[in-house]
């Protein structure tokens, strides 16, 4: 790895931008929010990069025509300063037919619908659901 101290936003932003033609194509509203205009921090530029267009190109997907993607950059003062980037759409979400099929693992399911680490899936998936994604297959295949 290597850490580069950088402004957060100003990355953000520009990887962003490369998205705003496909915005355009498919008519999605495309926004890049920041609570702060600029915050610098330690970050593997090229992970960051990596990590925030397969973001960016799951929402895309996913975003029906006419949508809209949101990107937002947080500072997060209760934990130690640290940076929260959210990417929100109004796509399908997650499938939770995956999880019911039978054909694919929790972590194939994350894998599936972009997540890199399964354990950010099922922090989402309990956010969302109320409930982790064990206990929903447990719950719905009764």
């Amino acid at each position: 790895m290597i850490y580069v101290t950088a402004d957060i936003v100003d990355f953000v932003q520009n990887t962003s931008l490369t998205f705003t033609p496909k915005a355009d194509e498919r008519h999605i509203r495309f926004v890049v929010q920041a609570d702060i205009n600029q915050i610098d921090v330690d970050f593997d530029a090229a992970k960051m990069k990596m990590i925030l267009n397969n973001l960016l190109s799951n929402a895309f997907h996913f975003t029906p025509e006419y949508g809209e993607i949101i990107v937002r950059i947080l500072m997060d003062t209760t934990h130690q300063n640290q940076v929260i980037i959210e990417v929100q759409d109004n796509g399908i979400g997650i499938p939770k037919e995956y999880l019911l099929s039978g054909d694919y693992s929790i972590s194939e399911t994350a894998y599936k619908v972009g997540y890199t680490l399964p354990t950010n899936f099922t922090r989402t998936f309990t956010k969302q659901f109320g409930v982790t994604p064990s206990q929903y297959i447990k719950e719905y295949k009764k």
